[in-house]
């Protein structure tokens, strides 16, 4: 109806769907985007969405200042994401008889002397048009293979592609390996590769999903949001590469296309399948080279890399020459340039400059036992076994 004018949201993250419902029901609607806890009086930045790709919380509104800020309370640089806190007249003076958290979430303004910030729990980070991009909560942080990451973040991303109507990303636990998926609602039929060049230039290469799953529409529970419990398997529904399968024709292509379908825990790989768009990275080709050479044959990790197809990376590939001599070794060695510099030192205790770590068993492990592993390790390790010697003031 053209009686509705205009629109003020909120409340949860705005989507270009949701956008394009409103311009359905009168074109010449002012959509207005707001964002802002309970805590600050609900409405502290907004922003006039003209462009359904560019979704944004935009600027803070008069008498209210807004930090992006590291875990050591410092400004954030542009485009680095960070936890958002909110300062000036909308913030409230805390939680009625709740000392303890009110400490914890309203803190003194580093940056306005006798004011109060709010420690709002989002995370955020300025574009470089100074306007706010909403990253989700900062509880909601996952670790993957060593980076701590937004998945509302890659969410974000993805729905800025005119494509995608609406995305949802999670993690599925596959073999102890947190691998990233992503949900995609699209009436178009997207290859993996597709949106994989998509992100590339977007993201670093650890946020992009390593699955994709495109869906006519996501389950919802019964308060609106995505019901993760009632969405596909990930590994039986997932995109293919969209490249043409090609079965390998040599030994070394069959030895790769093995070890990349062990390690990527995919099926079926085509000799020309890219790595990454497999859902490949660093880790992974560290995981490779050693699986190859059990097999007979020398590969570089930055082969692995700079080769992502598997008939171009098989040209790199050699048989290995070199067998490792396992036999103890015995009898005076020189020292090396690190354990040189160590002794020159000249410490006062040198036995006790040592790093150590505590590792708890979740069961009793019999001493006998222990002992056996240890001896196993000292026999191995010919450096555990090495013993120095102080004669004539030379180590």
């Amino acid at each position: 109806s053209d009686t509705i004018k205009f629109a003020i949201v909120g409340g949860e993250a705005l989507s270009r769907q949701q956008v394009d419902i409103l311009r359905s029901i009168n074109e010449n609607i002012k959509v207005y985007n707001e964002y802002g806890p309970t805590e600050t009086t609900v409405g502290v930045t907004v922003k006039e969405i003209h462009d359904e790709v560019d979704i944004n919380i935009g600027r803070p509104i008069a008498n209210t200042s807004v930090y992006v800020l590291n875990s050591l309370k410092k400004l954030n640089p542009v485009g680095i994401p960070g936890e958002l806190f909110v300062s000036g007249a909308n913030v409230t003076q805390g939680y009625r008889n709740n000392e303890v958290l009110t400490g914890e979430n309203f803190l003194p303004d580093p940056y306005r002397q006798g004011a109060t910030m709010y420690k709002t729990g989002d995370a955020a980070r300025i574009l470089e048009n100074g306007e706010l991009e909403y990253l989700g909560r900062t509880d909601q942080q996952v670790k993957v293979r060593g980076h701590r990451i937004e998945l509302e973040e890659i969410q974000q991303v993805l729905k800025t592609n005119v494509d995608i109507a609406d995305a949802y990303v999670t993690t599925v636990d596959e073999d102890q390996e947190i691998s990233i998926v992503a949900y995609i609602m699209s009436e178009k039929e997207l290859s993996v590769s597709e949106l994989t060049s998509f992100l590339a230039p977007r993201l670093p290469g650890y946020m992009i999903p390593h699955r994709f799953v495109v869906m006519d529409e996501f389950p919802l529970n019964e308060n609106g949001k995505v019901d993760h419990t009632q969405l596909p398997d990930p590994i039986l529904e997932a995109l293919d590469t969209g490249i043409e399968y090609v079965a390998p024709r040599t030994e070394i292509e069959s030895a790769l296309v093995e070890v990349y379908e062990q390690v990527l825990k995919r099926k079926k790989i085509s000799v020309k399948d890219d790595f990454f768009f497999l859902g490949g990275d660093s880790v992974k080709s560290i995981q490779i080279v050693p699986k190859m050479k059990q097999r007979g044959y020398k590969l570089n990790i930055q082969d692995i890399l700079l080769y992502p197809v598997i008939e171009e990376l098989a040209r790199q590939v050699t048989l290995s020459d070199h067998i490792a001599d396992q036999s103890e070794v015995e009898g005076a060695v020189s020292l090396g340039a690190i354990q040189e510099d160590f002794f020159q030192r000249d410490y006062e205790a040198n036995n006790h400059y040592n790093q150590s770590i505590l590792l708890e068993a979740n069961q009793a492990i019999p001493g006998d036992l222990l002992q056996k592993v240890l001896d196993k390790l000292v026999e191995h390790h010919d450096a555990l076994r090495m013993i120095f010697v102080k004669e004539s003031n030379r180590w």
